[in-house]
């Protein structure tokens, strides 16, 4: 009769040796000591090397209060766009483009003097993320931001909540 292979099933551990001879078994780092953990995720980068790293811009385009004060406090470059892009009429495109470049995200309330338009998301190659404080996305070029990549939100705080129940009633009863 042949000898019968053992299987190894997913939730059995085998023994394993990690950098400095440490040897555990099961799947819990928490048998390993700290400093065999940091030793084996030579990727991460060490507090120094995290504050070198280039910190995430975000393009405030219509801002409100002092939000942007906290993503400053995170370590986030912030620019702010100007308080007259809130008024209706004229065309701020170039400016709002200019000043996009190099962003990992666009913020802010509604714009109602320029869209965020294509010529806008493509002066950031790096944008990930157009969030908006207000209800509707009707002033971005969603379907450019789709073919960029680029994720949309809206009302993305919780203290938007009543402007959207207000918005969601009124057009109930439209």
């Amino acid at each position: 009769m042949a000898a019968m292979a053992t299987i190894h099933q997913p939730w059995q551990s085998r023994d394993r040796t990690y950098p400095g001879g440490i040897r555990r078994g099961g799947c819990c780092w928490g048998r390993v000591p700290a400093k065999a953990r940091v030793a084996y995720h030579r990727g991460t980068p060490e507090p120094a090397e995290r504050k070198a790293a280039k910190m995430p811009k975000v393009f405030v385009f219509a801002p409100t209060g002092n939000s942007h004060e906290f993503l400053q406090a995170n370590g986030c470059e912030v620019v702010l766009g100007k308080p007259e892009w809130h008024l209706p009429g004229g065309d701020h495109e170039a400016d709002i483009a200019s000043m996009a470049k190099g962003a990992a995200a666009l913020a802010g309330t509604s714009m109602r003097s320029s869209p965020i338009t294509r010529r806008v998301l493509e002066a950031a190659p790096d944008l990930r993320i157009v969030a908006k404080t207000t209800v509707g996305v009707d002033d971005i070029d969603v379907d450019a931001c789709t073919e960029l990549g680029v994720l949309v939100t809206h009302a993305p705080v919780e203290s938007n909540w009543g402007n959207i129940a207000e918005v969601t009633v009124t057009l109930m009863l439209a």
